[in-house]
């Protein structure tokens, strides 16, 4: 899962359900932000159909966000994805996983286009 959180880039940052949009808007302003992409990572003691309905619910809340697509990926229900697009020039890779379903572990990845940079 490192490769979804953008591990190529520079290092991943803790955050919480409260803060991971504010955290991602200000590592996108930052020169963490300077190749492309920033990601955060936290994790939730929920099962992952709560956690991923938690995060989806946040981007609605948030308003100004595109949900693309959603959904399983793998055949055991471990790993769950979605794809967000943002007013600007940005996209978010979302990946929910957990091995117990008692504590799950959200990722998320900001691609950031040239011209949000800043």
């Amino acid at each position: 899962m490192n490769s979804i959180a953008g591990a190529e880039s520079g290092e991943v940052e803790q955050s919480s359900l409260d803060t991971f949009l504010d955290d991602l808007a200000r590592l996108s302003r930052s020169e963490d932000g300077a190749e492309g992409v920033v990601a955060v990572v936290w994790t939730e003691r929920d099962a992952l159909p709560v956690a991923a309905e938690r995060v989806l619910d946040s981007y609605r809340d948030a308003g100004g966000v595109k949900l693309v697509s959603a959904g399983y990926v793998d055949m055991k229900g471990r790993v769950w994805a979605a794809l967000l697009q943002g007013e600007g020039a940005w996209v978010d890779v979302v990946a929910v996983s957990t091995d117990d379903d008692a504590v799950s572990e959200v990722r998320i990845a900001r691609l950031i286009g040239e011209g949000d940079m800043g």
